[in-house]
C-alpha cells in the first residue's frame, strides 16, 4: 500500500528527482497531508488582485530632490492601489500625496482641487497606497507631493493614463 501512495505522488509531480518526503520519513495511508498556511503576505496579495494598469508617470522635483516611478493599478474590486517604485527624497517627513486636477503642478499656485490620498510613508523604497473605487481618477492629471502645513509641493508626477 505504501508503494501505492508513493507512486501516485511520483505520477502527481511528474516524477520529479527530488524526492518529495526525506528517506528517513515513511508515509503511511492515514497520515493526513496537511497544507501549510498562506503567509499574511500571500494573503494580502490574493486580496489584491490586479486587473490592470490604470495610469504611471515619474516624479520630478520641485522643492527638493524627488525621484521615483508611480503607478495606479485597478484591483478587482475596482478600487485602485498606487504605488511608488524606485522613490527617493531628500525631505520626507510631514509630507502629503495627493493626486491634483491640474497637470503640471510647480508651486502651491498649481495644487487647485485635489484629493489627499495619505501621508509620505518616509524613505521606503517602494511604497503602497490604496484609494476607494469612488474616487473618478481621470479627473485627476498629477500626484503630488506637497507639505502638510504650508503646501509647499517638493515633486510632482504627471500622469499618463492607459487606454
Amino acid at each position: 500500500m505504501k508503494w501505492v501512495i508513493v507512486m501516485i505522488l511520483l505520477v502527481l509531480v511528474g516524477c520529479s528527482k527530488t524526492p518529495l518526503v526525506p528517506p528517513s520519513i515513511t508515509l503511511t495511508a492515514s497520515d493526513p497531508i496537511v497544507p501549510e498556511p498562506l503567509s499574511p503576505l500571500a494573503l494580502e496579495t490574493e486580496v489584491e488582485k490586479i486587473i490592470g494598469i490604470v495610469a504611471d508617470g515619474d516624479f520630478v522635483s520641485r522643492a527638493s530632490r524627488v525621484k521615483g516611478y508611480v503607478v495606479i493599478d485597478r484591483l478587482i474590486d475596482q478600487s485602485y492601489k498606487l504605488t511608488f517604485s524606485n522613490f527617493e527624497a531628500s525631505r520626507t517627513e510631514n509630507l502629503l500625496v495627493v493626486l491634483t486636477k491640474n497637470r503640471y503642478v510647480i508651486s502651491s499656485r498649481d495644487i487647485g482641487d485635489y484629493l489627499e490620498i495619505g501621508e509620505l510613508k518616509g524613505e521606503i523604497k517602494n511604497q503602497f497606497y490604496f484609494f476607494p473605487r469612488t474616487v473618478n481618477i481621470t479627473d485627476y492629471q498629477s500626484l503630488s507631493l506637497i507639505q502638510k502645513d504650508n503646501r509647499i509641493v517638493e515633486g510632482s508626477a504627471v500622469l499618463g493614463f492607459v487606454q
